[in-house]
C-alpha cells in the first residue's frame, strides 16, 4: 500500500503529493503514470521501453505466404497465441518491477527539485523509505 506525503517548494504555494511504497496505478496503467504527473524523463524511456517491445513482438511474428486467388500474399500464421503470450507476459513483468520503483523515483525527483514535507513528520519518513535530501536541506525551517 502506498504512502502518500504533502510536498511543498519554499517560499511558494504550490504542493505536491510524494508517494511511497508500492504503486497499484502503475501496475495497472503502467507508463501513463508518468504522463499524468508530468515526469517525462521517466515516461519518455518507458513509451520507448513499450513502443520497441511493441515492434520486437511484431517482428517475431510469423509470416507465410499464401495463395489468394492465383496470387501470392503475404500473411500471418493462425498460430499467435505465443505472441500474444510474450508481449503480455513482458508488459506484465514491466508493471511489476515498476509498480514497486516508481512512487520512490518520483518523490526523490521532487525532493531534488526543492520540494521538502510540509509536516516535520515526513522528513523521517521520508529518511526511513530512502528518500535522499540535497546538502542545503534545513529541517528547521519545516512548519509544525
Amino acid at each position: 500500500m502506498a504512502f502518500t506525503l504533502f510536498l511543498k517548494k519554499q517560499g511558494k504555494n504550490n504542493v505536491k503529493i510524494g508517494v511511497l511504497g508500492f504503486s497499484w496505478t502503475t501496475f495497472f496503467f503502467g507508463m501513463f503514470v508518468p504522463l499524468f504527473r508530468k515526469d517525462f524523463k521517466v515516461f519518455l524511456p518507458l513509451f520507448l521501453l513499450y513502443m520497441g517491445l511493441g515492434a520486437a513482438v511484431f517482428y517475431m511474428m510469423p509470416y507465410t505466404f499464401s495463395e489468394i486467388d492465383g496470387e501470392q500474399v503475404l500473411q500471418m500464421t493462425d498460430d499467435l497465441g505465443l505472441y500474444n503470450a510474450f508481449s503480455t507476459a513482458f508488459y506484465f513483468i514491466i508493471n511489476i518491477f515498476g509498480a514497486f520503483i516508481y512512487n520512490k523515483i518520483y518523490t526523490q525527483a521532487l525532493v531534488n527539485k526543492g520540494y521538502y514535507p510540509v509536516a516535520s513528520e515526513g522528513t523521517s519518513t521520508l529518511k526511513a523509505y530512502g528518500i535522499k535530501f540535497p546538502q542545503d536541506f534545513d529541517e528547521d525551517e519545516i512548519e509544525e
